[in-house]
């Protein structure tokens, strides 16, 4: 611990200096973004104080050559001297203060051992408190992989979560940090300010790979690359130039926040000797530099990001329905982009407020006022309108970030994907509620297939190449409101298409500030969900919520996870690289909290008035959704200081509350298309059409041609035929023994098979045969029912005899109809097919058309 006579080095700095601070997933200085560019320095050998510091005028030569360089960080990996600080000061560098403990030896056995830790922490912070030089405190580095199996992972992360508490109670301005590495991966330190890892990858493909990762693993945190280093005495000074130059290139390429090259100096003591045998040095051991030093010269003298080479003209596109109380903010964002070549298109759809004439007053900007149209047609409006290859779409609530376009178009230079989305951050909101509410669970949020690839991207932030969205034909002018981004990147997969993710290209989107325009907009959500099942039922399960692939990154399922996770560790826990492998989303992680669990927890609860076993199984049942609202509440961090308990209640309410009324939303929708489509027909059409041919599991019409039709004609028709009707219709991917099906009915499945009997030439025999099945709620009534009947018997219980007696014939009756009905329906259509076609019905043995 440095002894230079003061209590605190902060007292001896007397200039003011602003503080580095984090912004999402960037490091600010005042209103500038600041990109860390820096180098390890030391440990030296100890001089006579037992300093591991050179002496003030080495220090200065070195912060010369440092600065030339533009290098403008030091990470130390001891608490450097007062000497020190006062001259980074004075050449304004930053200091990364590493604070060195015995992270080599099993430290959670001892508590002795775990208070002199808790003691280096404090005393270190307390004697750099306050000193305008300190950019962050490093609390750990790289605690050995064998030492973290052995106490377990989450104890490990419990106790560093209390070393950065006792440095932020000591200094709560400073950045606090641990130093992680690729082999404790799976380490977890979300508590951190900023995300910090030691990458030693000399393959460019892997290194991008995984500094792809690391942005996941980070979050909506900054990441720093805080060791990355190449010896020159074994790969040689003009491998080790070459590969420091792309490694610096590529994270800020990648939106790495800074990057610190290991080291400065060949002048390396540790483990107490003095290092002969490597060479990581930038410069050599007497600060000669070597081609390293100017190949991270002119890396870290360029500008931050790096512009891609020819970068392709982006049209923003930004359509805004009475955005008045966001549009001025939005549009100012639009003014800074530090992008070179960009257009502004602001779609106006027809707001009643000063939308339009806040627009006008950029005249740099085109702006198209149209009448209210929704969403969907203000986005192909938009499209129409843009000269750049690429498209880049901006809610008018959110504000992007300087470099976000930066990010956008490096991403779409070094892929082939057809679509880049980013994250949206919540800006900090002066409201507490309007902090709760940007807490809860729902908002739009990205789902990552692997590190680079996503399966949707939120419509507030997403770019597409123009082609390619011209070729699907743009967006869905049916989506007015929402469900339009899901829409486009299904479409866009279908085709076999690849959407990516970039992590740096960040927004700021505003959130709802009451709770009453949150569930406002949930309700809208499962409208728009509704109607994404109607179009893609494909995607959804039985409970008609979305069957995502990926991961969903934020929301309700982050926290209702099933399970956290399991670790590969390697032989013996010796893989280099050790991380976390998450099973893919279960529904059942949705379930205690889904509308359809809260009304049988209800309907449970109102049957213990027959018999104390439901109402036991209702009680159980509602205790399963207070549980899954407990862990969610945990693993949310709120951001408000003041009303800390009831702003916990607050955001528990929310969410318990925001799935059911997303859920209902999307049954109520899904139930009125429902008796919209089967209206038509009338129960009297339906049973006309059972008595007239005998009710059986299916139904076979048979179609002569000589016109040499092939399945797939028959077929491709009449599944849009069935989608044009409303149903939500099924093809074949190869794992089925159907052809088409249709999916939605909540009643019953309705399979659809064809097959064609070739009779010589072009003759062609076609035999449609319409089946049903029974669905999992049919099944549930009927079990239910079954259920009742049965307990109401073993009970001597009348009532619930009675209410199986209901619930049976009413049942079995529901289920006939609607699965007649639907395959009535789906008989005319195959009519209207095929005599589209021109196929011949043939007779049936009753001498009726078929």
């Amino acid at each position: 611990m440095p002894s230079d006579g003061v209590e605190s080095a902060g007292e001896a700095a007397s200039v003011e200096h602003v503080r580095v601070e984090v912004r999402g997933k960037f490091l600010w200085l005042g209103t500038t973004k600041f990109f860390m560019r820096g180098v390890s320095y030391g440990p030296f050998q100890p001089d006579a104080m037992g300093s591991p510091f050179p002496s003030a005028e080495q220090i200065q030569q070195d912060f010369a050559l440092m600065r030339q360089a533009g290098i403008n960080t030091i990470r130390t990996y001891d608490v450097p001297p007062q000497r020190l600080l006062d001259l980074a000061l004075q050449w304004n560098i930053r200091v990364l203060v590493g604070i060195p403990w015995a992270q080599h030896i099993c430290f959670l056995d001892d508590r002795q051992v775990m208070r002199s830790i808790r003691t280096s922490i404090s005393r270190a912070v307390r004697f750099c408190n306050g000193h305008p030089s300190i950019l962050a405190y490093i609390i750990g580095n790289e605690i050995p992989s064998p030492i973290v199996r052995w106490h377990g992972p989450r104890k490990v992360s419990q106790f560093l979560a209390q070393l950065y508490d006792t440095a932020k109670a000591l200094d709560p301005l400073a950045l606090v940090t641990y130093a992680n590495y690729p082999s404790t991966e799976y380490l977890a330190t979300d508590f951190v300010d900023v995300y910090a890892c030691n990458v030693y990858l000399h393959d460019e493909t892997a290194y991008r790979r995984y500094v792809a990762r690391l942005h996941n693993v980070a979050g909506e945190k900054p990441l720093i690359l805080s060791e990355f280093g190449m010896d020159a005495i074994r790969a040689g000074e003009e491998h080790q130039a070459e590969t420091l130059a792309w490694q610096v290139h590529t994270a800020f390429e990648m939106g790495a926040a800074g990057t610190v090259v290991f080291t400065w100096t060949d002048d390396w003591f540790t483990g107490g000797y003095q290092i002969t045998d490597w060479a990581f040095g930038l410069v050599q051991a007497d600060r000669t530099p070597r081609k390293a030093y100017y190949a991270v010269q002119a890396a870290y003298q360029a500008p931050c990001p790096p512009l891609p080479e020819d970068a392709p003209k982006i049209s923003v596109v930004v359509c805004a329905y009475n955005a008045e109380p966001t549009m001025r903010e939005c549009l100012e964002s639009l003014t800074k982009l530090a992008y070179p070549s960009y257009e502004a298109i602001i779609v106006d759809d027809g707001s009643r407020d000063r939308t339009g004439a806040i627009a006008d007053e950029y005249p740099q900007f085109k702006v198209i006022h149209q009448p209210n149209r929704g969403l969907s047609v203000a986005r192909n409006v938009g499209m129409t309108a843009a000269t750049g290859e690429i498209i880049a779409y901006l809610d008018s609530d959110a504000m992007a970030d300087p470099d976000w376009l930066t990010y956008l178009a490096w991403k779409f230079k070094t892929s082939q994907h057809v679509g880049v989305g980013g994250p949206n951050l919540p800006p900090p909101e002066g409201d507490w509620t309007a902090n709760c509410v940007a807490s809860a669970p729902g908002s739009p949020t990205h789902i990552l297939l692997d590190d680079e690839i996503a399966e949707h991207i939120p419509g507030c932030n997403m770019a597409f190449r123009k082609q390619a969205l011209v070729e699907v034909g743009g967006f869905d002018p049916t989506y007015t409101a929402a469900g339009d981004d899901v829409d486009i990147c299904w479409r866009l997969q279908d085709l076999g298409y690849t959407i990516g993710f970039s992590p740096a290209a960040i927004v700021w989107h505003h959130r709802r500030k009451t709770v009453k325009s949150y569930l406002k907009q949930q309700m809208g959500y499962g409208k728009a969900e509704a109607m994404l099942f109607r179009k893609h039922p494909g995607k959804f399960n039985t409970l008609g919520t979305a069957k995502w692939a990926g991961r969903i990154y934020g929301g309700i399922r982050t926290g209702l996870a099933l399970s956290r996770g399991c670790i590969y560790y390697g032989v013996f826990g010796s893989g280099l690289f050790q991380r976390v492998y998450h099973s893919p989303n279960s529904w059942l992680a949705d379930f205690p909290l889904s509308l359809e669990w809260n009304i049988l927890t209800a309907l449970l609860l109102l049957g213990g008035v027959l018999s104390p076993l439901f109402l036991i199984a209702g009680l159980l049942s509602g205790l399963m959704s207070v549980w899954s609202v407990i862990r969610q509440i945990v693993a949310t961090d709120v951001p408000v200081s003041q009303h800390r308990w009831l702003a916990y209640l607050l955001v528990g309410g929310l969410q318990y509350i925001q799935p059911i009324a997303r859920g209902w939303a999307r049954v109520r929708r899904l139930l009125v298309e429902h008796a919209q489509r089967t209206r038509c027909g009338g129960w009297r059409t339906v049973i006309w059409g059972v008595m007239r041919q005998p009710w059986r599991r299916h139904i076979t019409l048979a179609y002569w041609t000589e016109s040499g039709i092939e399945k797939s004609a028959l077929l491709h028709p009449l599944l849009q035929h069935l989608r044009a009707a409303g149903y939500p219709a099924l093809n074949d991917t190869g794992w089925k023994p159907w052809d088409l099906a249709i999916d939605g009915h909540p009643w019953a499945h309705i399979p659809i098979e064809v097959v064609l009997e070739n009779h010589g030439g072009t003759k062609r025999l076609a035999r449609i045969r319409i089946s049903w099945h029974f669905t999992p709620l049919s099944r549930g009534v009927l079990w239910v029912g079954a259920g009742l009947l049965g307990l109401g018997v073993l009970e001597a219980q009348p009532w619930l005899v009675g209410t199986a007696g209901v619930i049976l014939p009413v049942g079995v009756l529901q289920v006939a109809y609607q699965s007649a009905s639907v395959i009535q329906q789906a008989c005319r259509v195959v009519k209207d097919v095929a005599a589209q076609l021109g196929l011949i019905p043939l007779l049936a043995r009753n001498g009726r058309r078929v």
